[in-house]
């Protein structure tokens, strides 16, 4: 990384631990994510996940993009869901139920047929959110969450 951007960087994350990263625009937070997330390799160095290094996306890591990152032509349940069709040892029966309860989570209720175009900005980011809960990933990355966020939208 150039000179003035993240580097050196080395840190150990436990279960159930909450940690934040911050620094200034421009320094490398979002790169760092998807580095850890193995969405694009280290320029150098490695990131290990109970021990074993991340050479390629990591299943058990999932990441909330701050752009939302939701297909337009699928409504939320359905952007939603996109993240358990992975999940083949789940029922559509169980999918559906996940995502329920993810639209609950999120305070989306009366939205699940609205599509992208059709929900605000703070909207479509709890959908991205709903999404992540959803999928009950052991590792959760999220690049500036809750910044189209009005105060109290979420029960989480």
């Amino acid at each position: 990384m150039r000179s003035g951007l993240i580097q050196d960087i080395s840190f150990n994350a436990n279960y159930n631990e909450f940690m934040g990263i911050l620094a200034p625009s421009g320094a490398g937070k979002s790169s760092l994510l998807r580095i850890i997330a193995g969405l694009q390799p280290p320029t150098k160095g490695q990131v290990r996940i109970k021990g074993k290094p991340v050479n390629g996306p990591a299943p058990e890591v999932f990441m909330i993009f701050q752009n939302f990152a939701l297909l337009p032509w699928k409504n939320v349940e359905q952007n939603i869901e996109i993240a358990l069709l992975p999940c083949k040892q789940l029922t559509a029966e169980e999918r559906k139920e996940k995502v329920r309860k993810a639209i609950e989570d999120v305070n989306l209720k009366g939205f699940e047929k609205a599509y992208p175009g059709e929900l605000s900005g703070g909207m479509k980011q709890r959908v991205g959110i709903a999404r992540a809960l959803a999928l009950e990933p052991e590792i959760l990355l999220m690049d500036e969450p809750f910044s189209s966020l009005d105060e109290l939208q979420l029960s989480i």
